[in-house]
């Protein structure tokens, strides 16, 4: 699978280059599932993405940044089809070799993210997203979401879990500070990288955002204090 898609302007956002963390070294991505399940069930977010994405055994879904596949392995084991998409080719490589271990065949890759996923041979059933979308600008999350606005059937489900920022901008240095130290107690290192050199949005914005690509906002839940979990369907 090329890392480009074959018609891409030469303008277009390179998210093959990584904001805050960089996930392209070896060494990062494999202390990365060891720092994560310091506070991160992988089985458990699986279980919660199923019910509040209300999946079923016959669906087809696309996860864009898989990372090592915190939620594509599992629900391998439950849909009928995963593609699974990540612009780090150490972690993909990662996920690979769990897939060849398990010896799971409904799972299919690609060296893709957002803006460079590939057409998919059909529409597919969910869309599902975990602590990925912060990577790109604004302008480039919009472009994202109508991708994904166009990769799902109609009334397909986006789940999207992300930090998000929902305390008023008048405040944004106190707020800022607030999800600062929510981030270092939980995820220690990554909070500075986080909030300093990635692109996390105020809610408000990406509401609008959905909107604006045809996908309406059923459930809105924060599982943290820096986590927000959006589940919308395609009108």
């Amino acid at each position: 699978m090329n890392e480009r898609i074959e018609d891409a302007p030469s303008w277009l956002y390179d998210e093959f280059q990584h904001a805050g963390v960089d996930y392209a070294n070896i060494d990062v991505a494999k202390k990365y599932e060891s720092r994560h399940l310091k506070f991160r069930d992988f089985e458990a977010e699986f279980e919660r993405i199923r019910e509040r994405a209300d999946l079923k055994r016959s669906d087809v879904v696309l996860d864009l940044g898989c990372g090592t596949g915190a939620f594509a392995i599992p629900a391998s084991r439950y849909c009928a089809k995963v593609y699974a998409a990540d612009v780090s080719a150490p972690m993909l490589g990662l996920l690979r070799q769990k897939i060849t271990e398990q010896k799971i065949e409904n799972i299919e890759t690609f060296a893709a993210g957002f803006l460079t996923f590939p057409t998919l041979p059909e529409p597919v059933d969910a869309v599902v997203s975990s602590l990925a979308l912060h990577h790109l600008p604004d302008f480039w999350k919009v472009v994202a979401l109508k991708r994904i606005a166009d990769a799902l059937k109609p009334g397909g489900v986006f789940y999207l879990s992300d930090v998000v920022f929902h305390f008023p901008v008048e405040t944004w240095r106190e707020g800022t500070q607030a999800v600062l130290d929510a981030m270092e107690s939980s995820a220690g290192g990554e909070a500075n990288a986080h909030i300093a050199r990635e692109y996390s949005s105020f809610d408000w914005f990406l509401e609008a955002a959905f909107e604006r690509v045809g996908l309406t906002v059923e459930q809105k839940i924060d599982d943290a204090a820096f986590i927000r979990v959006y589940v919308c369907r395609k009108k």
